[in-house]
């Protein structure tokens, strides 16, 4: 491809060029391709398990909310007992 330096490039070379230039991106894409399935192998499984342990954590949270409602509710519960038997205790006292 190289030419002495007093010819000019034609047609012919810009071609060639294009056709050298245009293997070496489908190399590179192809070797991309295989890098991707690669990753895609090992960091598919790593993201499903990390995938169920959020869910878990979903779980747990959504369970931690559920609780705290149900403890206030109790707590609520327990003051109204309380000041029902200060009225009572008053009452009969």
């Amino acid at each position: 491809m190289a030419k002495p330096k007093n010819e000019y490039a034609n047609i012919g070379d810009f071609q060639e060029l294009a056709e050298f230039v245009g293997e070496r991106f489908e190399r590179v894409d192809r070797r991309f391709g295989q890098m991707d399935r690669k990753l895609d192998d090992k960091f598919g499984t790593v993201i499903g398990k990390l995938d169920g342990i959020m869910k878990g954590m979903e779980d747990l949270r959504q369970e931690n909310i559920v609780g705290a409602e149900q403890l206030r509710r109790h707590e609520d519960q327990l003051r109204d007992y309380g000041a029902r038997i200060v009225k009572v205790e008053n009452a009969s006292a």
